[in-house]
């Protein structure tokens, strides 16, 4: 997608479903949010059972301490901001 220059796909704890998805995303000067990563996802043609649900817009990714991206820290990150902001993502 133009304007993104990393994503991270990780799962988030869902009452109902077990896991939804959840992209944190680093865009060049702006924050995207859930509808624009859609509109952009069905416009491609991407399947419509692997779009994220959340979509968080980060300045970067985590690392671990050898500059790797570290996913636990990715999943506890999308965990914090899906709980502090509801309405970054639809849960439906």
């Amino acid at each position: 997608m133009p304007g993104i220059n990393q994503v991270c796909v990780v799962p988030v704890p869902d009452d109902v479903l077990g896991e939804r998805v959840a992209a944190l995303v680093v865009a060049e000067g702006g924050t995207l949010g859930l509808s624009e990563v859609t509109r952009w996802l069905e416009e491609s043609g991407f399947p419509k059972q692997k779009w994220p649900e959340y979509v968080f817009t980060v300045p970067e990714l985590p690392r671990n301490r050898v500059g790797k991206l570290s996913r636990p820290d990715a999943t506890a990150l999308a965990v914090r901001l899906r709980d502090s902001d509801p309405s970054s993502g639809q849960t439906s």
